[in-house]
C-alpha cells in the first residue's frame, strides 16, 4: 500500500494503476493530480482527501472511505462498464460529475454506512446496498435496472423524484428504500417490480 500524506498536492504524469492486491492511501488533506487505473486494487482515504483527473476500471475494484472523511472527486463521470465498484467504510464519496452503471453487469454496491454524494445515471445494472447508506444526490433512471437492498438495511435516497420513464425499476432485497421525494410512473410502459 502506498501512502500520500498531505496537505501538499501530488502531481503524477502517468495513471495511478491499481491492480489485484495493490493499494493506495491517501490522507491529511493531500490532494492528488493525475488518473488512475482500478484494475481490482483497493484506492483508500483515511483521511480528507482530494483527486483530479479521470477513473477508469478495468476490473472489479474498491473504494474505501473512513469513517467521517470525505474522497472528492474532480474530474468526469465514473463509468463502471461492466464491473463492480465496491464502497466501503463510514465515509463519503463525492463526485460532481456522477457515477454511470450503463451495463447490465455493472454493480455499484454499498457494503459499509456510506454516502454517495453525486448524480447515479442508472441506466443498466444494480445499486446493491448490503449496509444502510445514503444517496444524497439524484438517481436518474435511463434504462431497466435494479436496486437491492439487503433484509435489515436501509437506503436513503434525498435526490430528486426519479422518473421511471419506458424502462422497469426492480426493487429486491427485502429492505427498505427510504427516499425522501417520489417514484414516478410517468410513462404507459413504467414498471416498478419488487421482489
Amino acid at each position: 500500500m502506498l501512502s500520500l500524506e498531505g496537505p501538499g498536492t501530488f502531481t503524477n504524469a502517468e495513471a495511478f494503476v491499481l491492480n489485484q492486491g495493490a493499494g493506495l492511501d491517501l490522507s491529511q488533506g493531500v490532494v492528488v493530480t493525475g488518473d488512475i487505473e482500478m484494475g481490482g486494487g483497493l484506492l483508500r482515504s483515511s483521511g480528507g482527501a482530494k483527486f483530479k483527473g479521470s477513473m477508469k476500471l478495468t476490473a472489479d475494484t474498491s473504494v474505501q472511505v473512513s469513517e467521517g472523511q470525505i474522497m472528492n472527486f474532480d474530474g468526469p463521470a465514473l463509468s463502471l462498464e461492466a464491473y463492480t465498484l465496491t464502497v466501503t467504510g463510514a465515509g463519503t464519496l463525492s463526485n460532481p460529475r456522477g457515477f454511470v452503471l450503463g451495463d447490465p453487469s455493472s454493480v455499484l454496491k454499498l457494503t459499509g454506512t456510506n454516502t454517495i454524494n453525486g448524480p447515479v445515471s442508472l441506466n443498466a445494472g444494480t445499486v446493491d446496498v448490503d449496509e444502510s447508506s445514503t444517496l444524497s444526490s439524484d438517481l436518474i433512471l435511463g434504462g431497466s435496472a435494479t436496486i437491492d437492498v439487503a433484509s435489515g438495511r436501509t437506503f436513503s435516497y434525498g435526490g430528486s423524484a426519479i422518473s421511471l420513464g419506458a424502462y422497469t425499476l426492480t426493487l429486491t432485497g427485502g429492505g427498505t428504500l427510504s427516499n425522501t421525494n417520489s417514484l414516478t410512473l410517468d410513462n404507459s410502459s413504467s414498471v416498478m417490480t419488487v421482489i
